[in-house]
C-alpha cells in the first residue's frame, strides 16, 4: 500500500546536493517498495555506488543489474558517460 502523500508513480527521484543522505533515502524507498511488491530497481548515477553501504554486494559500473534483496535489483550508470551519451544524442553537430 502506498502511504499517503506518496507520489503514485513508476518513477521517483532522489537529488540533492552531497553529504545530505540521497543515498539513505533512495535505499530506504527502495526497500520498502521492494517489501510492497513493487517492482523496483535502484539506479544511481555516480562514479561509484553508495548503495554497497546499505547491500551486501553494490552494482558494478557498466554491469547489468544486480540482486540486491528479495525484489530489489541495482544498477550503477557513470555520470560522466551519461552526460557524454545525452550530448551527444541531443547536440546538434
Amino acid at each position: 500500500m502506498i502511504p499517503a502523500g506518496f507520489p503514485d508513480t513508476a518513477l521517483v527521484l532522489v537529488t540533492g546536493k552531497g553529504g545530505v543522505g540521497k543515498s539513505t533515502i533512495a535505499a530506504a524507498l527502495a526497500t520498502w517498495a521492494a517489501e510492497e511488491g513493487l517492482r523496483t530497481v535502484l539506479v544511481e548515477v555516480s562514479a561509484q555506488a553508495a548503495s554497497g553501504t546499505f547491500f551486501e554486494a553494490p552494482p558494478i559500473p557498466g554491469a547489468p543489474p544486480k540482486h540486491l534483496a528479495p525484489g530489489l535489483h541495482g544498477i550503477l550508470l557513470d555520470h560522466d558517460a551519461c552526460l557524454r551519451a545525452y550530448l551527444e544524442e541531443h547536440l546538434d553537430r
